[in-house]
């Protein structure tokens, strides 16, 4: 799982623990490892994602809700599961693959219901777009102050977040462009502890001190973005915290899954689409930058075209979906 489900399934988990659920989490050791923000969480660890039996075995009373992030999981590992959970609820982005669910949910921009009718039951409550989008609670309360800020015509602080691993190293490509375009400008960069890079990253930023700051496993993403005037970020899950908080940015896009999102949000004019991670150039950062640093009017536009469409309120809205579709079931 990667840091994006990861982060998107505890936007859920607290919205589902602020109604009074109780949630416990099964990951591999791997994603335990690479995500220090499950450690405070209810964990049991599974040696495969993939193995029902070894799912059901780790919480053996079963569970009212079990809620999937994994792209490996269809209905030949969903329909086990049934006399074990109450209801099934799958996160899913790619439409491509048969589930046997109660609820599917895709938050990609774009996406319509439509897209799962020959992919889940009839009665599935398929919940599709952005406005469903699992955010953490920090970015619908800070959104007011972000929107404000909006109003200025600064150009001078960007934020950088490809994803919490970047196993590319994009976000050494994207620094080196900030560096060549010779504006003045001070760039915050995101990454997890368990990035392969990291290290690299830091010495560049020590080369460049004050210019560069480093934020590893960072719980202050919705702060760094408020502080922003500009990102350059993967075109995964953190597009629609960008997006709930108006930044303009300019999309990478690290994994197929994330072709759709960039593709979508740069026709609505909400952000900018650089393309694959793997093809990103210095030159390329340079000109993005050096174009927009002059027009703060297409700046303004791509705020205001983001911010409307993701407030931050989706896991809200999820949680309560299942939980009315609880209630009605018990007055049956």
């Amino acid at each position: 799982m990667g840091g994006g489900h990861v982060m998107r399934c505890l936007a859920l988990a607290t919205a589902l623990e602020e109604s009074g659920c109780s949630v416990r989490f099964v990951v591999t050791a791997e994603t335990l490892a690479m995500m220090p923000a499950l450690s405070s969480r209810a964990v049991s660890v599974v040696e495969s994602a993939t193995d029902a039996p070894q799912l059901m075995a780790a919480v053996p009373d079963g569970c009212d809700l079990l809620i999937v992030d994994h792209y490996a999981w269809d209905e030949l590992l969903e329909r086990p599961c049934r006399p074990w959970a109450g209801k099934i609820m799958v996160i899913d982005d790619l439409a491509d693959r048969r589930h046997d669910c109660d609820i599917l949910l895709d938050q990609t921009y774009g996406r319509n219901s439509s897209d799962y009718t020959d992919l889940v039951p009839a009665d599935c409550d398929t919940l599709t777009g952005p406005y469903y989008a699992l955010l953490r609670p920090e970015f619908a309360e800070a959104r007011p102050r972000a929107l404000h800020r909006r109003g200025s015509a600064s150009f001078r602080r960007i934020l950088v977040s490809i994803g919490l691993t970047d196993p590319v190293d994009a976000t050494s490509t994207i620094l080196g462009g900030i560096i060549e375009s010779g504006l003045q400008l001070q760039a915050d960069v995101v990454l997890g502890s368990s990035a392969p890079r990291l290290a690299q990253v830091r010495e560049k930023a020590s080369r460049h001190a004050g210019l560069i700051i480093v934020h590893a496993d960072t719980p202050r993403m919705a702060e760094l973005m408020i502080d922003a005037d500009f990102a350059f970020g993967a075109a995964g899950s953190t597009s629609w915290e960008r997006c709930c908080l108006g930044l303009p940015t300019a999309l990478v896009v690290v994994a197929a899954n994330q072709e759709k999102a960039a593709r979508e949000l740069t026709d609505a004019g909400a952000a900018i689409n650089l393309g694959l991670s793997s093809q990103l150039t210095v030159a390329a950062i340079s000109t993005t930058l050096l174009k927009l640093h002059r027009d703060a009017e297409m700046l303004q536009a791509m705020s205001e075209k983001a911010a409307k469409i993701c407030d931050g309120k989706g896991a809200l809205r999820v949680a309560a979906r299942y939980l009315a579709a609880q209630q009605s079931g018990m007055g049956e």
